[in-house]
């Protein structure tokens, strides 16, 4: 299962890297499904990376830890959800495995970024764990499901943020500094955005009967209501216009939204 023979599993039990319960002393070796997954995903790690037997003992203890975390289990459910799963590891420090939707939230967050990161082993587990599987007495087989990915894309695209004026729309209903929000849309395009709510005691400065507001925009409008000599209330106007190139798609926010999530060619 593992593309191991007796001799290697020696070799690597000798290195510490093959996992194994023996049947009293000399006797067989039993292996627990965990243990073969194991072996098979550090053979597999060694075969496409070249890395020694000695430095896979680190994604053998990962994966072998005396906790509740069952790294096969926790596959197996993935999977069976239609997602693809992988392993990243720098033999080191970093072990993850997970789907591949977990890993671009890593990548969104900016796990990667620092400088001086390790290179990593990312290696694809659906295969792995289908041979496991295959190999049972009933013998199981789970494929990704690609309409999940395409529905996935589709709700991403419907709630993305692509443009600037977009952005300033969702700014000035969720700061809550704003009770009024206006919008005028003409071809699809935001052209127009009205906010008005109170100005913001920080903000202003009442003195001798005189208000002094500090700016916001290059635009605005001040609505200042008084009784007694005292000010009642202080509301802000901020209007705002956009062009054809405001409303243009910016990689800032979302880049370019595919509507397709079929698998890529190999090779690409």
């Amino acid at each position: 299962m593992a593309g191991l023979s007796y001799r290697q599993l020696n070799d690597w039990d000798s290195l510490g890297a093959a996992p194994s319960e023996r049947d009293g002393e000399g006797g067989w070796r039993k292996f627990t499904p965990k243990q073969i997954f194991t072996l098979m995903v550090c053979n597999e790690i060694r075969h496409h990376y070249g890395t020694s037997v000695k430095r896979l003992g680190f994604v053998r203890a990962c994966m072998l830890k005396p906790d509740p975390v069952n790294h096969l289990t926790e596959m197996v459910e993935l999977m069976v959800f239609g997602l693809h799963v992988f392993l990243l590891t720098d033999l080191e420090e970093t072990f993850m495995m997970g789907s591949d939707l977990e890993f671009t939230d890593y990548m969104r967050v900016g796990y990667f970024r620092p400088e001086g990161t390790r290179p990593f082993i990312f290696l694809p587990l659906n295969k792995i764990v289908n041979q496991l599987f295959g190999a049972f007495k009933k013998p199981a087989h789970m494929e990704p499901n690609h309409d999940l990915y395409q529905n996935r894309l589709q709700v991403e695209a419907a709630t993305t943020v692509r443009t600037a004026p977009e952005l300033d729309l969702l700014q000035a209903i969720r700061s809550g500094k704003f009770d009024r929000v206006e919008v005028k849309v003409k071809d699809g395009r935001i052209r127009f955005l009205n906010a008005e709510g109170e100005v913001e005691a920080s903000d202003r400065v009442v003195d001798d009967g005189s208000v002094n507001v500090t700016r916001k925009g290059e635009f605005e409008t001040l609505s200042i209501t008084s009784r007694n000599g005292q000010v009642v209330t202080a509301k802000r106007t901020l209007p705002k216009k956009y062009s054809d190139e405001d409303n243009e798609p910016t990689r800032l926010f979302a880049g370019n939204i595919q509507t397709q999530a079929d698998p890529p060619e190999q090779g690409s």
